[in-house]
């Protein structure tokens, strides 16, 4: 008899436990741009990243504070070319 009471108490605490429900708060929505600039993305990605968003801030567009830099094919007359894909809150 005691084992069901402690089956049953166990059972409704199981179900309070899960029927709680959880605040989940939206992410921000964020506004992305990409722009093709010449040069390299550097040795490592926060080099890319610093000088994508130094292009960025030079050409006073809207604040972008997280960039990422892909290395792109040589366009035109082979000279190297970085693709920097910027974001930032709408």
């Amino acid at each position: 008899m005691k084992s069901a009471i402690l089956f049953i108490a166990s059972c409704v605490f199981m179900i309070l436990v899960l029927s709680y429900p959880n605040e989940v708060k939206a992410a921000p929505k964020r506004c992305h741009y990409t722009r093709r600039f010449r040069g390299t993305c550097g040795n490592d990605m926060n080099e890319g990243s610093k000088l994508c968003l130094g292009n960025f801030h030079k050409m006073n567009l809207l604040k972008y504070d997280l960039c990422g830099c892909v290395g792109g094919f040589p366009w035109p007359r082979d000279l190297p070319v970085r693709i920097c894909n910027c974001s930032r809150p709408c």
